[in-house]
């Protein structure tokens, strides 16, 4: 099965989790001897995809072959190709992610790296909130660039590009390819799928600044493809309200992960992050967590969808109890300083660590240091961390708007905006190493059975479907 695969984003270059689902869901794929020609709009190192060849979306006359390597002073500083080997064609764009508010970020504090060596010991700096920094309630960041006319531009350059390939079937990732997949569609004829990681109703986080453009071209390139993949129940009920297609049309396939043993993973760091001062910390982090004090660990995008001011809200309640705690915000979004000035009219700055963006080095790190791992969404497709949470070893909360709560039982659930609820769940696991235990061991066990070989096979499946309709 050769099949050409549309992406916004892969590792090293992150913005958001559909990088790590693209990339496990592949390397998987390749496992069941599928062809995978993956086109992306960004330089990517080679680094973590010895089993894709990587090709850019650059214009190309018609017919013509993509242009060839990328020189050796263009070409980021990462380790060789692998053995099976990557091609990539580096192709300029304007847009850095294609999440809302997704670029915005404090600066990074001073000394993380000391503190992510040995949290015990070294002082925890904490960001300074500007004078003039506004209150949470304020609308989001709108999306960076005008992302729909570079989702055509992408389009465009893809349907050059395929002229020049064979492939069976097309897959393409969220809403930024649907326009493309529409249009290499119509020009070969090949059958396409629409794999939907999050909608734009998502992104909005709950709020009423829906970008009616996206949504546009969401739910036509939804209504357009041949099959369309959600990662939850969540998800694919949301697509029926909002799309109005056929049931039948679409196909629930979980994300998994890429099962290893933590403790002993062998952990490269993002190399996309090379000018950001915190990602080149380099500091060893001890094997045993500190006893004096509790780590609670906020991870994602600081933005209304994640829900980054109820775990405030919740912090606050927790501390008013329990002191021996600390709560690290990890990540960067459009309301990091809002976040910032809002601790501070709370009164729990001393309590709470923003670390900015962190290369996967330090996320890996972070987690080795976590004691409870919180999302707290407010609607959430799926959310990969909390399985990277407890491959990790740490106990989880989750909000019941997440479709990863489709899967997961053994963690502790919330109501997103509950946050007496969940101060009490943090509170009850800090308090409890037995509750803490019990919650490891069994997520532990229940992480098994969510991987991405099943995912890949059920993808499979619905290619097949499409080849040889019923």
């Amino acid at each position: 099965m050769r099949v050409l695969m549309l992406g916004w984003e892969f590792p090293p270059h992150l913005s958001g989790g559909l990088g790590t689902a693209c990339l496990g869901l592949t390397r998987s794929l390749a496992g069941l001897s599928t062809d995978i020609t993956f086109v992306l709009p960004v330089p990517t190192s080679a680094e973590h995809a010895g089993h894709l060849r990587l090709l850019d979306a650059a214009p190309h006359a018609t017919g013509a072959a993509p242009a060839g390597p990328m020189s050796d002073e263009a070409r980021p500083a990462v380790s060789p190709p692998p053995a099976r080997g990557v091609t990539i064609h580096p192709v300029p764009s304007d847009i850095v992610t294609p999440y809302p508010g997704g670029g915005s970020a404090l600066p990074a504090p001073e000394g993380l790296g000391a503190w992510l060596n040995d949290p015990d010991r070294a002082p925890v700096p904490t960001a300074a909130a500007p004078p003039s920094a506004p209150g949470l309630a304020r609308p989001r960041a709108p999306y960076d660039g005008d992302l729909p006319a570079q989702a055509q531009a992408y389009a465009d350059r893809c349907l050059a590009l395929a002229q020049t390939l064979d492939f069976d079937v097309i897959h393409a990732h969220d809403w930024p390819t649907f326009n493309a997949a529409v249009a290499v569609a119509a020009a070969t004829g090949k059958p396409w799928v629409a794999h939907v990681h999050s909608l734009e109703t998502d992104r909005a986080g709950g709020t009423y600044h829906v970008n009616h453009a996206i949504e546009t071209i969401e739910c036509d390139g939804i209504r357009r493809a041949d099959a369309v993949i959600a990662v939850s129940r969540r998800t694919g009920d949301h697509i029926l309200a909002t799309c109005s297609i056929p049931p039948g049309k679409v196909h629930v396939i979980y994300n998994g992960i890429d099962l290893f043993d933590a403790s002993a993973a062998e952990v490269v760091a993002d190399s996309s992050a090379a000018s950001d001062p915190v990602s080149n910390q380099s500091a060893t982090l001890p094997d045993a967590r500190t006893e004096d004090e509790k780590i609670v660990l906020f991870l994602g995008r600081i933005t209304a969808q994640k829900g980054p001011g109820y775990f405030l809200d919740a912090a606050q309640r927790v501390l008013e109890k329990y002191d021996r705690v600390r709560f690290v915000i990890a990540g960067t979004g459009d309301q990091a300083h809002e976040l910032v000035a809002r601790a501070a009219e709370l009164g729990i700055s001393d309590h709470l660590l923003f670390t900015g963006f962190l290369s996967a080095e330090d996320v890996d790190r972070v987690f080795r240091i976590a004691d409870l791992y919180v999302m707290p969404s407010v609607s959430e497709p799926f959310g990969i961390a909390p399985l990277e949470a407890i491959q990790h070893d740490v106990p989880v909360i989750i909000s019941k708007q997440s479709g990863v709560s489709e899967v997961l039982e053994h963690v502790l659930k919330v109501d997103f905006w509950d946050t007496d609820d969940l101060a009490s769940k943090i509170l009850a696991v800090l308090r409890s190493p037995q509750l803490a235990q019990t919650l490891r061991d069994n997520a532990g066990q229940e992480l098994r059975r969510l991987n991405w070989r099943e995912a890949a096979e059920q993808c499979v499946g619905v290619y097949e479907s499409l080849r040889s309709p019923s």
